[in-house]
């Protein structure tokens, strides 16, 4: 009977890592590396032309985007280790999509609402 369970429990996991993507890159699944770089790019593209125009080295200054990219991703793949440890699978897109919400950016499909619920009937034993 053991190892029936065993077997159980093992195929369970199987499956549950099946609908997970997979991590690809320090913590980083495909996705996320994705959109790391591609707000990595926007932001450091007219970062570093600014400065290359300032030192009138622009091809320079286009040179570092790769480096700093680099730097980036590593240091983006060490925080979402952290963040993600001991954390459910999408945890912290639902936590930035609450805070997106909070500030007005997008509507959350969270219920944050905190009180008394009611289902709209009213009970007979309390009138």
């Amino acid at each position: 009977m053991d190892t029936e369970q065993e077997i159980l429990v093992e195929e369970r996991t199987v499956y549950e890592r099946i609908n997970n993507e997979p991590v690809i890159f320090r913590g980083l699944s495909s996705s996320e590396l994705r959109t790391g770089l591609i707000v990595t790019l926007i932001t450091l593209i007219p970062l570093c032309a600014f400065i290359g125009y300032l030192l009138d080295r622009l091809l320079v200054g286009l040179g570092t985007i790769g480096i700093f990219t680099m730097i980036s991703v590593m240091f983006m793949g060490t925080v979402f280790q952290r963040i993600k440890r001991g954390r459910p699978d999408g945890y912290y897109q639902q936590r930035t999509a609450l805070i997106l919400s909070q500030l007005g950016f997008n509507k959350s499909k969270v219920v944050k609402y905190n009180g008394r619920w009611s289902n709209g009937r009213t009970d007979p034993d309390m009138e």
